[in-house]
């Protein structure tokens, strides 16, 4: 299909300008909906710790307190993106463009350069120490030893030949090809620890979605490795038992506020997620409609849920098993957050397909192998609690990460199936970057489309929320700065606190990327997120 082959495409090219935030050393997500499929599918091609990311291993871990090196190629895993795009291309793609035409378009970017805005300069000031250190990263992000502006032409060469090495030599190249030894070689040459064996192991996997209901739609999300599919579906299912004034949004009715930040706050835990491949998943019953109706009960439409001192969420996890990423464990000395891409590509045909692409933290770890010119992921860095994302680090492990990319399918009168899905269209495609205001921007997103009625535009222009614990019974609510003093007040009166995130009435936290689907007029409309550099193709 043509949308699959706009998103690698599109996939490709971000990461050459966008290279702190994804590219070929980095891991994602992908779900898609053809025109005919029963269900979606989701492509997984999340990064994989190494065989050698062992707990004795002396290179990953410093003798005190077990934490790894803050950047550099020790604290790289196995990358994703290629196997994931390859996937896509061979199995889904149209077969009428090939994979090198796909590619030459970022091919070009990075050999003839782009005009910088304000993005990657900022995040190369803040990261300039990291990316000084090591001198392939260095002779790209520090071009004649200074940070690039605003209004440069920003130039990869390197990016560029590794591109045409790929666009010439397929997706297996990056794993058991040239490009593999290279990687390998340049690791063993400066302390990492990614092997070719390492590599030549690594697949993209096919997942079936996570899938609940919300006011009669069917909503499709990611399933583990990542936790976020789950809390993303079980809170739409929770709310769904209450029933809104018609067009409610959380902006303009305190009592739907109110019942969707409960909604997130009773999930309760005891799910097990984790790496499909080396654990057991279990999700109990938390996608089932009659716990969705029990957590509703705990909601007291005049305060706050409180279980034990604090709301709902995540029960701590055994070894192995994750409930999902500590969005709060980020490094002090950092002063980066996380480095993510995430769009969509849809038709008025209804397919449809959400990416969500990361190096974990802006800049990954800033570290170049020669002559290759991408940056590595960073997602083996921090050591117990934080390698792999699951708990002590294991070999040959998935990460897990915040990425939730979505799809949702509106009910219809037409029960022929004809869009593939008896009863039900195409209506949404959504994913965020922005590590936490991923799962709540994609939330926030639904709620504003599905019950508010609005259009891909001003739903994404919409102010954020963001669901936080809160101690002696009050829930702690992040908020940009445009929700109304009487809403929040009414909200506060019950037991609600709220944090105000950004200056008055900015527009700040969460990158979202949506299209909307009209399943009667046929059409199709994106929105350009005014939070980040961001903007609508629209081809006819």
């Amino acid at each position: 299909m043509i949308v699959i082959d706009a998103g690698i495409a599109t996939a490709f090219a971000l990461g050459v300008v966008e290279p702190e935030a994804s590219g070929l050393g980095g891991d994602g997500q992908a779900i898609l909906f053809l025109k005919g499929m029963t269900e979606p599918i989701v492509i997984e091609y999340k990064d994989m710790s190494p065989s050698r990311a062992t707990p004795d291993n002396p290179k990953l871990f410093t003798p005190a307190g077990g934490r790894t090196a803050p950047d550099g190629p020790t604290v790289a895993n196995i990358p994703g993106i290629v196997a994931g795009l390859d996937l896509l291309y061979r199995k889904y793609g149209s077969k009428k463009i090939a994979w090198a035409d796909l590619i030459a378009p970022a091919v070009k970017l990075a050999d003839e350069g782009y005009i910088l805005d304000e993005a990657l300069p900022t995040t190369i000031a803040e990261g300039r120490d990291s990316f000084a250190k090591y001198p392939e990263a260095a002779k790209i992000y520090l071009p004649n030893g200074r940070v690039p502006k605003a209004g440069d032409r920003f130039f990869n060469k390197d990016y560029a030949e590794t591109l045409r090495v790929l666009a010439k030599e397929g997706g297996d190249s990056f794993y058991r090809g040239s490009i593999a030894r290279r990687i390998a070689d340049d690791m063993a040459a400066n302390g990492g620890v990614i092997s070719l064996e390492d590599l030549a192991q690594y697949r993209a996997m096919e997942r079936k979605p996570i899938m609940g209901r919300y006011r009669g739609h069917l909503v499709y999300s990611v399933p583990a490795p990542v936790p976020t599919g789950l809390q993303i579906v079980e809170s739409l299912n929770i709310l769904d038992n209450y029933a809104p004034k018609a067009g409610a949004t959380y902006t303009r009715d305190a009592d739907y506020f109110h019942y969707a930040i409960e909604a997130w706050r009773v999930r309760d835990g005891g799910a097990r997620i984790a790496d499909p491949e080396r654990y057991p998943v279990d999700y109990g019953n938390h996608l089932e409609p009659g716990h969705a109706t029990e957590r509703y009960k705990l909601i007291d439409p005049k305060k706050v849920f409180t279980a034990g001192g604090r709301g709902g969420g995540p029960a701590a996890p055994a070894s192995g098993e994750s409930t999902g990423p500590d969005w709060g464990a980020f490094d002090p000395d950092r002063h980066v957050q996380t480095g993510t891409t995430s769009f969509v590509v849809a038709d008025a045909d209804g397919n449809m397909i959400a990416f969500t692409q990361t190096l974990s933290t802006w800049g990954g770890n800033y570290y170049v192998s020669k002559g290759l010119g991408f940056l590595y992921n960073d997602h083996f860095r921090g050591g117990a609690g934080r390698g792999g994302g699951f708990g002590s680090p294991l070999p040959l492990m998935r990460s897990s990460s915040t990425s939730v990319p979505t799809l949702v399918f509106a009910p219809v009168n037409d029960a022929s199936g004809a869009s593939g899905i008896p009863g039900f269209a195409p209506r949404l495609a959504v994913g965020c970057a922005g590590n936490a205001w991923i799962p709540a921007s994609v939330y926030n997103v639904i709620l504003n489309v599905i019950d508010g009625g609005l259009t891909a535009q001003q739903a994404i222009e919409a102010p954020r929320f963001l669901i936080g614990g809160g101690a002696g019974g009050r829930s702690n609510v992040q908020i940009e700065d445009r929700i109304s003093r009487t809403i929040l007040a009414d909200l506060e009166a019950r037991g609600h606190s709220f944090t105000k995130v950004g200056r008055k009435g900015e527009v700040k936290y969460g990158y979202v990327a949506t299209a909307v689907i009209d399943p009667v007029k046929h059409t199709v409309e994106g929105g350009a997120e005014p939070r980040r550099s961001h903007a609508v193709a629209i081809v006819k």
